[in-house]
């Protein structure tokens, strides 16, 4: 994937539409043009070269170049990457950029929630969650917690897993974590047991069992669907009549609720060493 050969395209001018992917990103959440994406920072275009995702090309300032020169080599040959100076290139983005590289990537036969329901043994299932930062959050949760062999199914109100912010806080993590839309909804939901799954809708209402019981009550190889519902609202009472079982996160009754972002690290947490065969504590 590497090259010892190291081309760059220098750029003077902030309306060179070679950079169009690139122009006016303040203005965007990051989803453009079809099934195009951007990453910024180091760390997140590393991840978006292991990740499958088609690279489009890179753009970084030219200032940035030697740091980010073993970056750079991993790049497949072919891939333009484009050279400004700062000034330039913060015109060309609509911000004062700080992380030093860009790239834009390109999603091409995504997995469908078939494909995912298929081949995963564990799912996360997320209903209307709107929040740029908590889905950010869960992906990079999910990839800590439950590795590989894992998906993440999204209700069609969704936000998308890889507009900027998301990527950003997910660390680049939903870059390596496959996801898909699960339509109809909630009628898909039905598709998951057909195929297995254990679904358990986290819910501080009535009728939960506390989590932890739940988890130490699973079989070692139990397919497992875990479903979380926007801050707020939580799941709607029609996703959770098709759930096998409501499940809960105690917490002091001063609190009325968690971040679904934590309460999604705390149940995959529970949920993982149960399938470890080590009874959570």
């Amino acid at each position: 994937m590497s090259d010892t050969r190291l081309e760059t395209i220098v750029v003077n001018d902030a309306g060179d539409p070679r950079l169009a992917d690139y122009h006016g990103l303040s203005d965007r959440l990051g989803i453009h043009r079809g099934n195009r994406f951007i990453c910024e920072g180091r760390l997140i275009v590393e991840h978006l070269v292991y990740s499958g995702y088609a690279i489009r090309s890179v753009f970084l300032a030219e200032n940035w170049l030697e740091r980010m020169g073993p970056t750079l080599a991993l790049i497949p040959v072919g891939v333009p990457i484009y050279v400004a100076p700062e000034p330039v290139l913060d015109r060309i983005i609509g911000f004062a950029f700080h992380r030093g590289i860009l790239a834009c990537g390109e999603i091409v036969n995504p997995p469908t929630a078939t494909d995912l329901i298929q081949r995963c043994s564990r799912l996360v299932v997320l209903e209307d969650l709107s929040n740029h930062d908590n889905m950010g959050s869960i992906f990079r949760s999910t990839s800590a917690l439950w590795g590989s062999d894992t998906g993440v199914l999204l209700s069609p109100g969704c936000c998308h897993p890889l507009y900027r912010k998301s990527v950003r806080v997910s660390m680049g993590h939903a870059l390596r974590i496959p996801f898909a839309t699960l339509d109809p909804w909630p009628g898909g939901l039905q598709g998951l047991k057909a195929s297995g799954f254990r679904v358990l809708g986290l819910t501080p209402g009535e009728g939960s069992v506390e989590l932890r019981a739940a988890a130490a009550a699973l079989a070692r190889d139990q397919k497992v669907a875990l479903l979380l519902g926007a801050e707020g609202p939580g799941l709607a009472s029609s996703t959770l009549a098709k759930v096998d079982q409501r499940v809960r996160i105690d917490i002091a009754a001063h609190a009325d609720s968690l971040n679904v972002g934590v309460a999604a690290a705390i149940a995959m947490y529970h949920l993982g060493v149960s399938r470890q065969g080590v009874s959570p504590a």
